[in-house]
């Protein structure tokens, strides 16, 4: 997707015009979505270009600029690809239970760290 950025002085807004997107049809025809730029430089992604892009709410977006023209890609993160990948052992998590284990562990680990590092006494 290619937007093209224009600048009001009289309105003080900026529009952005998508100039050319990849195979997003529009019911019979083909038309390019647009979109306004408020004050604070925010942008509303047309649903069928959202569509088509695999965005859902609160998905991240980058920004290459390229001969003055702005692509805009989908940011997929490993780590939210992943979610649900690894199986809970017990349904539902004992969290409390979880966090209680940990704490012993690292409560375990520096008591016997000091031991390691307390002088000999005599």
């Amino acid at each position: 997707m290619t937007v093209e950025l224009n600048h009001d002085d009289e309105r003080n807004t900026i529009d952005a015009r998508i100039t050319s997107v990849h195979n997003v049809a529009i019911g019979d025809t083909m038309r390019l979505p647009q979109s306004r730029m408020t004050q604070k430089g925010q942008v509303t992604i047309p649903v069928e270009v959202r569509k088509q892009m695999g965005l859902k709410p609160s998905d991240r977006v980058e920004f290459e600029i390229v001969d003055g023209y702005a692509i805009v890609r989908p940011v997929r993160s490993s780590i939210l690809d992943a979610y649900g990948a690894v199986e809970p052992r017990n349904r539902p998590e004992d969290f409390r239970a979880i966090r209680e284990a940990f704490e012993r562990g690292v409560a375990d680990e520096v008591v016997a760290s000091m031991a390691r590092e307390a002088p000999a006494t005599t």
